[in-house]
């Protein structure tokens, strides 16, 4: 078992505009590094996606990413990029 950091670095992304019913549209879908050699897929939140760029510092965060079939909130791990000052 590995315990992960929650600071990686952005590796690619992709905006998204087609998702399941209830999915809050448009989304960037992101690989992020993370220092222990792990490449995770996610969401980037709360991003203008014309401010990201390669390597650039991110943090994990919980995010709710839309709603299931029933209405109840979808929440998953996403990251954001580091605030200048944080890095």
């Amino acid at each position: 078992r590995l315990r992960l950091g929650t600071r990686g670095t952005l590796y690619s992304w992709s905006v998204v505009h087609a998702a399941p019913k209830g999915w809050s549209l448009p989304f960037v879908a992101a690989y992020v590094d993370l220092p222990e050699g792990v490449r995770v897929f996610a969401h980037m939140v709360g991003v203008d996606p014309a401010s990201l760029v390669m390597d650039m510092p991110v943090e994990v965060c919980m995010a709710v990413l839309g709603t299931d079939e029933t209405g109840t909130p979808v929440e998953s791990y996403s990251f954001v990029p580091v605030r200048e000052g944080d890095a």
